[in-house]
């Protein structure tokens, strides 16, 4: 099982991995329990929705991510 917080993220791993996953959405409130890559107890809980986020700092590399996929993507053409 992998998770990630982006359908791009999961889509990435697809890639590098040449492989294809069901994927599906995980509602919030939702802890499950895996044992040997299988789910073995689901239970839901009430988020506390009185947390309010401190600002994050800004941003020092904007595109880090595309730069990071675009290295991931040389490596795997060059493993291929």
């Amino acid at each position: 099982m992998f998770f990630a917080s982006t359908r791009q993220a999961l889509e990435v791993t697809e890639r590098t991995l040449r492989a294809s996953f069901v994927q599906s959405g995980v509602a919030e409130g939702t802890l499950i329990a895996l044992a040997r890559g299988r789910i073995v107890a689901v239970q839901r809980f009430g988020p506390d929705r009185s947390h309010v986020d401190r600002p994050l700092p800004a941003v020092r590399a904007a595109d880090e991510g595309a730069a990071c996929r675009e290295r991931l993507a040389a490596l795997v053409r060059a493993a291929a």
